[in-house]
């Protein structure tokens, strides 16, 4: 699989907004045509990593309170999007009989009460990926009582094993089909497969979007590898090769998540690919330590024709409780900047530009990174 050459990839670095205290983000676009109208249809999406709305098994161990204040640090931003989607791993189900077992130490079981699916409608999500190690910890009823509450709230479920999922939106179509490493999903490891399903969503809808979950895990698991990543004795797929092949099928926006923690991006064939978007909620769930103590919200336009218009990264950083609200410091930017330009990815634009490394939040990125001990991850 040959990437286009610098000449036929275009990127844009453009300062497109303010965050609280003044901190400012930049955007990165793919190439864009020439021939763009601005009669053309366009479509905006913002997109998030794993969710855990906390558990209720083996204990019910979620104050009454927090239900209403899991997204209120980025309300305003998940705001305003024709599309909200994210990675919900964990079941909505009151079943009790499990598949995992918790006592191997290395084997967890995510139960949430089904009324949280209307918490995420209220948060804006009307997408959300169910292709994960998690959304089956309750057996096929807890993933059949998984479905009916999201569809209950009119959220759309992806990611079933053959199942593309169509989205209609002022009367065009958005196909999402979500794939991991395991049996319930469509195979990460076949690309018979993948080039199968995206082709034929090509065929019938406007815009085609991929999601996966795959990839090691953990803050020692930042860099992408161009080669079968294993994790627990799971081969976890080589996501360069899924990703890149799910672009040359006709995907026109690719996302990742599973490695709870960032991952870079990169653009190919002129389409935006997002190795992993990293934690979002882990209420009592997920580790916010070192590289996991900061995520992005993806905020992207496509047009019609499938061209990125605009990309925006939000940086997001975690509470004592394990919730999301906007990083001033843009850690999460500095991060994806350096990822991202790294081998095999090498992006040519800049997520932030040269100027920034000179200023008070880069140095204080710096030193998180030192204190995190991320630094010889990015070490050339």
């Amino acid at each position: 699989m040959q990437k286009f050459s610098p000449t036929q990839l275009v990127f844009l670095v453009a300062t497109v907004g303010c965050f609280t205290l003044g901190a400012r983000a930049y955007a990165m676009q793919c190439g864009a045509s020439p021939s763009f109208s601005e009669s053309r249809e366009t479509f905006t999406i913002k997109a998030v990593g794993d969710m855990v709305l906390g558990t209720t098994w083996p204990e019910d161990r979620i104050p009454p309170d927090v239900e209403h204040r899991f997204f209120d640090g980025v309300a305003q931003t998940l705001s305003g999007s024709d599309i909200v989607f994210g990675n919900l791993e964990g079941a909505l189900t009151n079943s009790a009989e499990t598949t995992k077992d918790p006592s191997r130490g290395t084997q967890y079981a995510f139960r949430m009460p089904p009324r949280f699916a209307g918490v995420l409608r209220d948060a804006g999500f009307n997408v959300l990926s169910l292709a994960n190690n998690h959304s089956s910890d309750f057996g096929l009823i807890g993933l059949e009582d998984t479905v009916n509450a999201l569809q209950s709230q009119g959220i759309l479920a992806v990611g079933l094993q053959d199942e593309i999922v169509y989205q209609e939106i002022r009367g065009s179509r958005i196909a999402w089909i979500g794939f991991s490493y395991l049996g319930l999903h469509n195979n990460i490891h076949d690309m018979g497969e993948v080039a199968r399903l995206v082709s034929e969503a090509d065929r019938k809808a406007t815009l085609v979007i991929v999601t996966f979950h795959g990839g090691a895990e953990g803050s020692d698991a930042l860099r992408v590898s161009d080669s079968h990543e294993k994790y627990l004795g799971e081969n976890r797929g080589n996501l360069v090769r899924f990703a890149r092949t799910a672009v040359e099928s006709g995907a026109d926006l690719v996302l990742g998540h599973g490695p709870h923690v960032l991952r870079g991006v990169e653009c190919y064939w002129q389409k935006l690919i997002v190795y992993s978007l990293g934690n979002f909620v882990g209420y009592q769930a997920f580790s916010t330590k070192r590289a996991a103590a900061i995520s992005v919200i993806l905020d992207v336009t496509l047009d019609e024709d499938g061209w990125l218009r605009r990309v925006e990264f939000h940086p997001v950083r975690f509470t004592g409780e394990h919730l999301p609200t906007i990083d001033s410091r843009r850690r999460a930017l500095y991060l994806l900047n350096d990822l991202s330009q790294k081998p095999p990815l090498e992006i040519e634009g800049k997520i932030l530009p040269d100027s920034t490394r000179s200023d008070a939040s880069y140095r204080a990125y710096r030193r998180w990174l030192q204190a995190a001990d991320l630094e010889t991850q990015l070490a050339d």
